[in-house]
């Protein structure tokens, strides 16, 4: 076979050289932050006092504070 000795001979009988495959590797696991309520509540009020007043009329209509209370029909 034409040009097997050139495969030989210099890459060393490989016609692709050797790489290492690919591992897959999971990340190691994060613990999550046990909070309490209080806490998360402390966190929340903070927040919402921290918002200036546009931004609080946006998340009051982003989270369609008018229509709560009221039935929507299917």
């Amino acid at each position: 076979m034409p040009g097997a000795w050139l495969s030989q001979a210099v890459l060393g009988g490989r016609v692709h050289p050797k790489v290492r495959g690919f591992v897959p590797r999971t990340l190691p696991p994060v613990r999550p932050e046990w909070t309490t309520w209080e806490q998360r509540e402390r966190e929340a009020k903070g927040y919402w006092n921290s918002l200036t007043p546009e931004q609080e009329a946006r998340v009051l209509r982003k989270m369609r504070f008018a229509q709560m209370g009221s039935v929507v029909g299917p």
